[in-house]
């Protein structure tokens, strides 16, 4: 018995001493002391940035800067940059909720004394030894300490001006690298206005966005999936924008704090146009907007789940089909090219000056943007809903774009395969025959059909001129 005591207690030791180990994700307040250790400062930050890269730094050398950009809304990762009247570096330290101990505003003191010097796309990066690529690696969270020091905090900093045709060339511009800046009288471009600052990050680990200025000069700017401003959507009018100003190669980049940094006060933008957010609406309301004629849609947007599958290749080239929800109405997306959007994809569509007009039989949105669609999430479904062929054929209005479920359905007795007769195929039920139509692109064309009757068969309703069809996404919509 005193041996299982002593166990235990040795147990909760470990256990306490591993936890009091671990960097925790708590959003404790920042250290506010005023305390400077006054290290002497040996260089600027500018005139390390000349030293060789990749090479241990063998002096006693010692930086001092301001934290002007941390991790706190996620848009750097295990990296922060500090900045002092000479220049900014970024500095990477493998630590996660880095702003808990050098939050923005934070003077450090960093004794570089076995750090390396290291470029990512010619953006100069202080940091660890060197990994098998050769770029710099993060700063042990153990060793942080021994090479960051914490001083005061918080600091001010005045963030320089310029113009964005100013900092679009970037070897001229070296001295302000990874220092925060201001843009003046700037926008967001045209097809970025409303769209999410950037995609999932389960989709693009980021996202550029153009900003232009009213002569036509642009800089990009550059945003994590893991932000926690990632859904959010761009502003339109016009003003400034804060952020650190960086470089990939060649090309000038902008990254922002947070949201706070993008101050578009002014709501219009340089065609001298007033920008307004759209409105979002559902499906059934945008449907009601087409009153016989083909429409050009007002300040709108619609959110749907993707019930088309372009991967099957059952859907025509171009198309995307939008359901609003179990309880909503469709519609056709005509993006042209080749959407890559996925059965199950939920997306939100800024709609505003699509126009809305029925093609072949059906009703459909035109001139729709990949640029203006944020996707959302991924893997949702929508419950098709169980009717049957003469429900469909009343109100055929109501289930159009709409996945449905025909339950204890027979097929065509001369058919085996779903092709049909030239892609055409009826299906039957107790009420009636509706067509089924396979594209000559699917990939399942010559899916030999399960024995008649089956359970039930799943697809989208659709007109084509006259005539009612429905369309299976892939062979998992049959239940033999």
């Amino acid at each position: 018995m005193k041996k299982l005591l002593l166990a235990s207690v040795v147990l909760a030791a470990i256990t306490l001493q591993l936890s009091s180990c671990v960097k925790k994700k708590f959003d404790t307040p920042p250290d506010t002391s005023t305390y400077d250790p006054q290290l002497t400062v040996t260089h600027t930050i500018e005139q390390i940035k000349r030293f060789p890269m990749g090479v241990a730094i063998d002096s006693n050398a010692v930086i001092s800067g301001i934290v002007v950009m941390d991790d706190r809304s996620g848009n750097y990762y295990k990296k922060m940059v500090i900045q002092d009247s000479t220049g900014g570096i970024e500095v990477l330290v493998d630590q996660n909720n880095l702003y808990n101990d050098y939050p923005v505003g934070r003077k450090v003191y960093v004794q570089l004394k076995g750090l390396f010097i290291g470029e990512y796309g010619q953006n100069k990066q202080l940091g660890y030894t060197p990994d098998a690529s050769g770029s710099v690696s993060n700063i042990p969270f153990v060793e942080a300490g021994k090479y960051i020091i914490k001083a005061n905090y918080p600091n001010p900093v005045v963030a320089d001006t310029f113009t964005v045709a100013e900092l679009s060339n970037v070897s001229a511009m070296q001295a302000h690298l990874n220092t925060l800046i201001a843009i003046k009288d700037v926008e967001f471009a045209d097809d970025a206005v409303g769209a999410p600052y950037a995609q999932l990050a389960s989709l693009a680990s980021a996202t550029n966005r153009t900003i232009k200025d009213c002569n036509g000069s642009t800089i990009t700017l550059r945003t994590s999936g893991y932000a926690n401003f990632q859904p959010l959507s761009i502003p339109g009018g016009r003003g400034i924008i804060v952020g650190i100003y960086t470089r990939f190669n060649n090309t000038p980049q902008l990254y922002i704090r947070d949201t706070s940094d993008v101050r578009l006060r002014d709501s219009i933008r340089c065609n001298g146009s007033v920008y307004r957010n759209p409105e979002l609406i559902s499906i059934d309301s945008l449907r009601k907007y087409y009153t016989g004629s083909e429409v050009v849609l007002p300040n709108l947007k619609i959110r749907g789940i993707v019930i088309s599958d372009a991967s099957n290749g059952n859907v025509s080239a171009g198309n995307v089909v939008l359901q609003g929800g179990n309880n909503d109405k469709g519609i056709v997306l005509y993006f042209g090219g080749n959407p890559n959007y996925n059965v199950g994809d939920s997306i939100e569509v800024n709609v505003t000056g699509a126009t809305l007009k029925e093609y072949r039989g059906k009703l459909e949105l035109e001139n729709v943007s990949t640029s203006k669609t944020t996707r959302l999430s991924a893997g949702r479904t929508i419950t098709p809903k169980t009717v049957t062929i003469s429900e469909i054929a009343a109100n055929v209005a109501n289930y159009e774009s709409t996945l449905v479920r025909i339950a204890n359905v027979t097929w065509d007795a001369s058919y085996t395969t779903i092709n049909g007769d030239r892609g055409n195929l009826n299906v039957s039920d107790a009420t009636g025959t509706i067509l089924h139509y396979t594209a000559n692109g699917a990939s399942f064309k010559e899916f030999v059909l399960p024995p008649s009757p089956a359970t039930a068969i799943v697809g989208i309703i659709e007109r084509y001129n006259t005539t009612i069809q429905l369309r299976i996404r892939n062979t998992g919509d049959i239940t033999p």
